[in-house]
């Protein structure tokens, strides 16, 4: 694929399959690939490869094959949540009957596929590209609670930065993140996470120095930084190009198409190569500036292609330009407020209800304004202040009433959950509900609270539901 279609398309989905008994499976991934070049289709041949794959952070779907009794199918899921996230569609072959219960709250989007699959492939892409979208969309609004809380509880630009650092690397999966921060006339790395040492010795600093070993200088007297890290620091980039965005990153999803198919013009410096050399094909380049002053940049490598799209760009981006803030200016406490108030404002502007909960009685600490509106619409009860209250009309936890609760389970795990439950409101009207709760950790790494995102998703679970009227 050429680099400008690589790096336009609007979100590279990776779908392994583990699925052993299905021809016409196979068939439809063989077809899919003509409808939708976004979507790619890996068979694996068993789970231990498809542990492999998660932990390297390769996958953003897995489809599993349902022909195997309940408790076959509830451990392959709980192993595989032990790895990953990531979205699992099982598939159930016509006149199979439906996934055990607890998997489908264990996070599993069932989907019969029977003969549908020969009838049609792009309802069934379709859902497999929702539900990615609907993932990374909640992974995002996650990494903005995290990056609130390390603002907030700040202690000191390193620390800030080492904790965003992790995040960072958490949420895209990379091989190795770093940020660049300005010393002197160069811009060494001053915190970073999975490079090698090798890489870190050669590449730390960006200024070009002549034969004799001195300082090279620009025509205005600046010193001369090299390769795209030293564009993106100078402001040098052009949008019209498709490895440069409008607010001067870089990114690129091939680092070897990109440097067979583009001229040293149209990078607008010569590169010195050695994210390539050392095997590094997604590479994404992104400016901490604030008004005129570039303090620096984000980093963010990774050995595999096809790593990056555009809104997960256009989100480091944002968040490279909420960094600045902190690093701007001397008064860090006034700075700092502004950060939080940034944050605040997109805690508020999400769509999606948000709720803080007090892991230890469940009551509700703070909400968004899509909360409220939540409770209005559904018609649940205003005055409760707990979320099994607020979301299910309950006096009690709602394990008291046979549901998996996504806070217990999260606990349990001290990572991430997300099911999806069928709720009614006070008129009897049905709707799916996937709720998602997020660890708030402490100083010392201790789960203090939750973050608990609430999503419609009955349209989408409605969309899955119509597909196996094709059968």
């Amino acid at each position: 694929m050429p680099e400008a279609e690589r790096n336009c398309q609007l979100a590279p989905i990776r779908v392994f399959c583990l699925v052993t008994r299905s021809d016409a499976f196979r068939d439809l991934a063989h077809r899919a690939r003509f409808i939708d070049e976004g979507i790619t289709f890996e068979f694996v041949d068993s789970l231990d490869s498809v542990h492999e794959l998660l932990e390297r952070g390769l996958s953003n779907c897995v489809i599993l094959d349902s022909e195997m009794d309940d408790s076959d199918a509830l451990e392959l899921v709980r192993r595989m949540r032990s790895k990953s996230d990531v979205p699992i569609i099982m598939y159930v072959a016509a006149g199979n009957g439906e996934l055990a219960p607890e998997a489908r709250v264990a996070g599993v989007n069932e989907v019969v596929l029977g003969e549908m699959v020969l009838r049609n492939v792009e309802a069934f892409l379709g859902m497999i590209r929702r539900v990615v979208e609907d993932w990374w969309e909640t992974r995002r609004k996650a990494v903005t609670i995290e990056v609130l809380q390390v603002l907030g509880d700040y202690r000191g630009i390193e620390g800030a930065l080492v904790e965003i650092l992790s995040i960072l690397r958490r949420y895209t999966g990379v091989d190795a993140v770093g940020i660049r921060l300005q010393e002197g006339n160069d811009y060494p790395y001053y915190v970073f996470d999975g490079f090698p040492d090798t890489h870190i010795l050669k590449e730390n600093s960006l200024c070009a120095l002549d034969l004799e070993g001195q300082l090279m200088r620009d025509e205005m007297g600046d010193p001369v930084l090299e390769c795209m890290c030293g564009n993106v620091l100078r402001g040098r980039f052009d949008p019209s190009k498709p490895f440069f965005t409008e607010g001067g990153s870089f990114w690129t999803n091939s680092t070897t198409e990109l440097l067979e198919s583009t001229s040293q013009e149209d990078l607008l410096t010569a590169t010195r190569n050695t994210c390539n050399i050392e095997g590094y094909e997604s590479v994404a380049l992104i400016p901490i500036r604030h008004g005129s002053e570039t303090m620096g940049l984000i980093q963010l490598n990774d050995t595999a292609p096809d790593r990056f799209h555009p809104e997960t760009i256009g989100f480091l981006e944002g968040l490279a330009r909420s960094i600045a803030l902190v690093l701007d200016g001397v008064d860090r406490d006034e700075t700092l407020k502004d950060t939080i108030e940034h944050y605040r404002t997109i805690f508020e502007s999400v769509g999606d209800p948000i709720f803080i909960v007090d892991i230890d009685d469940f009551t509700i600490v703070e909400s968004n304004s899509a909360a409220l509106s939540w409770i209005l619409e559904h018609h649940t009860t205003p005055e409760a202040d707990t979320c099994h209250g607020i979301l299910a009309a309950r006096n009690v936890p709602c394990e008291l009433h046979g549901d998996a609760c996504p806070l217990l389970r999260m606990l349990e795990t001290e990572e991430s959950v997300s099911m999806v439950y069928l709720r009614f409101d006070v008129d009897g009207n049905s709707l799916y509900v996937e709720e998602s709760a997020y660890p708030v950790r402490g100083s010392e790494g201790e789960i203090v609270s939750s973050v608990l995102f609430v999503r419609d998703v009955t349209e989408r679970k409605l969309a899955e539901q119509s597909l196996a009227r094709y059968i």
